[in-house]
């Protein structure tokens, strides 16, 4: 490995390893000099392996490293056992299946099968969105370790969600099992999402998504027992001990 690229990787561990972080931040900890520091950045940027926000000058993951990361894990067991499952909820619901995982403060969908109707909600692999929008976030902003929580509403009160709304919603996720809501990220969409475990916690969201008017709240609530126990079934394939002690 090249001084360059190893430099490179040192900027990289520490970007993907924290929160966003500005060019000094990142040259001090990497043990650059500032003008070193900003050309190997730039060269990142430009591949899409780092993003720079323009308001903050802070960098942060960028979407070319998110798809590489969700390649690999296409290939791991855990979108090898739920591929199946994936493919019978398609089936079942005639509705997007997809499933997710928390990558810091975003989720990210590594795999799923799309409805057959013209009109469909589409999850593309790769597609990120932060983690505290919509269903599938959510239940995976729920059912992580307690320490990793406010960081992400932090973020979503900055954006301009009702805090203690957000606090009390992840709540209920975790009592309940599930989230089923039409329009909570994508207007006139509705989705309902389950969490995944495995032998160490928390392993992803296994979601079905549609129109919010073929796939309404009640279908969801309705679907729900069944999509928990499949998750349940994913979850005991990929180590997890019991799927309720998680959920309880």
């Amino acid at each position: 490995m090249s001084r360059s690229t190893d430099r490179s990787v040192a900027l990289l561990e520490r970007i993907a390893k924290g929160k966003p972080q500005g060019l000094m931040e990142l040259a001090i900890s990497a043990g650059l000099d500032k003008s070193t520091a900003a050309r190997l950045l730039a060269n990142l940027v430009e591949r899409q392996l780092v993003v720079r926000d323009q308001a903050t000058r802070k960098y942060a993951v960028g979407p070319a490293l998110l798809a590489l990361a969700a390649v690999t894990i296409r290939k791991s067991d855990l979108n090898t056992v739920a591929a199946p499952y994936l493919s019978e909820l398609r089936d079942l619901t005639e509705e997007t299946s997809s499933l997710h995982i928390r990558l810091d403060g975003d989720r990210v969908c590594i795999g799923g099968f799309e409805s057959r109707h013209v009109v469909r909600r589409v999850v593309g692999v790769g597609e990120t969105s932060p983690i505290w929008a919509g269903p599938s976030g959510k239940v995976l902003l729920a059912f992580s370790p307690p320490s990793t929580i406010e960081g992400p509403v932090s973020d979503a009160i900055s954006e301009g969600v009702d805090g203690p709304w957000l606090r009390q919603r992840l709540l209920e996720i975790r009592r309940v099992g599930y989230m089923a809501a039409v329009g909570d990220r994508t207007p006139e969409a509705g989705a309902v999402s389950a969490p995944i475990f495995d032998h160490s916690g928390l392993a992803a969201a296994l979601t079905v998504a549609g129109p919010g008017s073929r796939w309404t709240l009640a279908r969801m609530e309705g679907f729900a027992p069944r999509l928990l126990a499949m998750a349940a079934k994913i979850s005991t394939s990929l180590g997890a001990v019991r799927y309720q002690e998680y959920t309880a």
